[in-house]
């Protein structure tokens, strides 16, 4: 194939996988950039200032044997997280067997037998959102099929982008519109293309991981594969032996996975079987160090003997890949400094496919001027109207909103409508303004108990309403 034939091969494949998964991609990237800070993020929602409490293995351990008293259908499985993971104090969670829903609340109260709340916290809105496009399992696979397109567009604008050196970094602001959103968009993609690249095969695989495990399951391991899949995935736990146990106090059972493991840092304990005498206590964590800190122990609990560890250091190829892949998604190892540069590639990643959609609306605008404004206003409506209800999130769960769907939801379709309906260049300032009122809501909210949060809020605010303010009146464009 010939140079200009592979060109053009390359740019309309780039274009149409481009335009069938750019705006999916942007509301799932302003969610991911936010999830990097969504245990913060659930805090703040929930109006929560207290620090974490000491993770007592006494009190954990008495909240533990209370739940199995109270709750025998689950039969010994259930999880705690310790104090600072899913807030100050100790949380369990577990999934219901009758519906197959996640129960999560207070180990306190679940304990004591007082109905837990569904967790809906701000955070975890945006994780949802991130992972599922607030659809479900449905919504999993759908983003699975959108991060190949994804990948596919990411490899065409390589073979396009990367033969113009230094120049595919460079933008023209004062050029035209289409070659100004085309430098954009090319500048923004190849600045981080290693990461995209990351984003993408991690993302399809994260969500097609069930469609590929059914698969290898029928084909490559004739229905030997699902059995074996929660030691593949985290740490082996034998079957229940149907007599009671006797278990070990939890403090011996952490200081026996700490000697195994030292400087790991339990964050998590999954009670396998608890009150059997094969029980074991699986314990999730970091070890600090590395782009993989993520690990697992599993404890026996009646006689505290460590069956298996799978931590940095100490763990086999599979779990070291599947840890690795994790922390390069979600930028989990660090610190600060990573999460901060994350939640930047995410917002620019979003930029890069809101500059995309400007290239291809320009590209249409003089030979088929109805189709490029349908387009416009697709674009203006979907991620205007992502970005106020994102901003609306905000305030919704520091007011107590039972559920954020209800107030995203309305914003980005009403954003579609509104954009549909009227001029576009009012919608698009109405949707800034919009955007600009739930951020200007965060300092107001707090301002005396999460200073730094409440000036990026009055800085995001402050951005908008000038966004909103500059954007002219009159103009002859899709965009008019």
């Amino acid at each position: 194939m010939s140079d200009p034939l592979r060109q053009r091969a390359a740019r309309a494949l780039h274009t149409w996988a481009g335009l069938a998964c750019a705006l999916v991609l942007f509301v799932v990237f302003c969610a991911g950039a936010l999830t990097v800070f969504g245990k913060e993020l659930d805090r703040w929602g929930a109006g929560e200032t207290r620090p974490a409490a000491q993770a007592d293995p006494a009190a954990l351990e008495a909240a533990a044997a209370e739940i199995q008293r109270r709750h025998p259908e689950l039969k010994g499985a259930f999880s705690l997280a310790v104090p600072g993971e899913l807030g100050p104090d100790p949380v369990a969670y577990w999934q219901d067997p009758a519906t197959g829903d996640w129960v999560f609340g207070s180990a306190g109260d679940l304990a004591s037998g007082r109905p837990a709340a569904a967790r809906g916290g701000l955070g975890t809105f945006f994780n949802e959102l991130h992972h599922e496009f607030g659809l479900g399992r449905a919504g999993a696979l759908l983003l699975g099929g959108v991060c190949l397109l994804y990948a596919l567009a990411l490899l065409t604008g390589a073979i396009l982008h990367l033969p113009r050196g230094r120049r595919a970094l460079s933008v023209a602001w004062k050029a035209p519109a289409r070659r100004t959103w085309g430098d954009t968009h090319g500048a923004l993609g190849l600045a981080a293309l290693p990461l995209h690249g990351i984003f993408a095969v991690t993302g399809a695989l994260f969500s097609l991981f069930l469609v590929l495990v059914a698969t290898y399951d029928a084909t490559v391991y004739r229905g030997q594969l699902a059995p074996r899949l929660d030691a593949i995935l985290g740490t082996a736990a034998p079957a229940a032996s149907g007599r009671p146990g006797s278990p070990l106090p939890l403090a011996r059972l952490l200081e026996a996975a700490s000697a195994a493991a030292p400087g790991f840092e339990p964050r998590f304990l999954r009670f396998v079987h608890a009150g059997d005498a094969a029980a074991t206590l699986q314990i999730l964590g970091h070890r600090p160090g590395g782009v993989a800190p993520f690990g697992q122990l599993a404890v026996a609990m009646d006689t505290g003997t460590v069956t298996d560890v799978q931590v940095p250091g100490r763990r086999d190829g599979n779990h070291a890949l599947l840890s690795t892949l994790y922390g390069l998604h979600f930028g989990d190892f660090g610190g600060r400094t990573v999460q901060a540069a994350w939640f930047t590639f995410g917002v620019a990643g979003a930029l890069a496919f809101l500059a995309g959609m400007g290239v291809a609306v320009e590209a249409r605008w003089k030979r088929r001027p109805r189709q490029a404004q349908l387009m416009a206003r697709l674009t203006v409506g979907v991620c205007g109207g992502a970005l106020a209800g994102l901003a609306a999130c905000f305030p919704a769960a520091r007011l107590g909103a039972a559920s954020l769907g209800w107030v995203f939801w309305p914003c980005l379709l009403g954003g579609v409508l509104w954009a549909g309906l009227g001029p576009l260049r009012r919608s698009l300032r109405g949707l800034a303004w919009a955007t600009a009122a739930g951020a200007l809501a965060i300092p107001l909210l707090s301002l005396s108990t999460h200073p730094v949060l409440a000036v990026l809020g009055a800085a995001a605010g402050a951005l908008f309403l000038v966004l909103g303010a500059r954007l002219p009146r009159h103009a002859r464009n899709a965009w008019a």
